[in-house]
């Protein structure tokens, strides 16, 4: 009992952690203010500092001021190994994703995938300059959303649209085909309209399916398409 009311005797008292907070206080200050360090960025040295002040707080606080230098020795080495441990999977994980040699470079997921798809879509929009004039067809917006509504990424890609089939022809650079529907009709607004209207009809077999469009949801879809550079 006596040796156990010693060994809390030991354990910080409220001016530690006072001290505990002061300090986390100043690196995290430190952390905040290396973030905004542009200099920082372009020596692309924000991770490692990042991670080594982080390391710090953590040694300070779990390996200092808190109960671990008051108990046996074993546990600070525990303590030790166990960071060291951490710190070498975060690296590990930084050389995987090529942080450490390509530092800033995206890592391709599935959440960052429709970002970058947009970012290149911007990019391959920059300079195209459309066939015809896209508001006097319809509603480019409107008709981009019916393309991935009705269906149509099944069986097409489409610059800036996540995903698409390959048994259908690649929208991009649509308005510089001669024809379409398998060279059946000229590459005009008005034959663009006429084959999503009913491709049937004019190709009996076709896979192109009926996409049970009305009239204005026809004109947008035709200008999404004469829209994609």
């Amino acid at each position: 009992m006596a040796a156990h009311v010693s060994g809390e005797e030991h354990h910080p008292s409220e001016s530690g952690y006072i001290r505990v907070a002061i300090a986390l206080f100043l690196f995290t200050t430190i952390e905040v203010i290396a973030f905004y360090v542009e200099p920082l960025r372009l020596l692309d040295l924000l991770a490692p500092i990042l991670l080594l002040l982080s390391a710090i707080k953590f040694a300070t606080v779990g390996g200092w001021y808190m109960h671990l230098k008051f108990d046996s020795k074993i546990f600070m080495v525990f303590f030790g190994v166990g960071l060291a441990l951490a710190a070498t999977v975060i690296l590990l994980l930084m050389t995987l994703t090529s942080e450490l040699d390509r530092p800033g470079k995206p890592f391709q997921t599935i959440n960052t995938q429709p970002t970058l798809q947009a970012v290149q879509a911007e990019e391959q929009t920059k300079g195209f300059t459309p066939k015809y004039d896209l508001k006097s067809i319809g509603n480019v917006e409107l008709g981009r959303e019916f393309f991935v509504s009705r269906g149509c990424t099944g069986c097409h890609q489409a610059p800036g649209i996540q995903g698409g089939g390959q048994i259908g022809p690649n929208q991009a650079h649509f308005s510089e085909r001669p024809t379409i529907a398998g060279g059946l009709l000229p590459n005009t607004p008005e034959a663009v309209e006429k084959w999503l209207k009913n491709p049937q009809a004019i190709k009996p077999g076709t896979l192109m399916p009926d996409l049970s469009l009305n009239e204005d949801q026809i004109r947008d879809l035709t200008a999404f398409l004469y829209s994609l550079p």
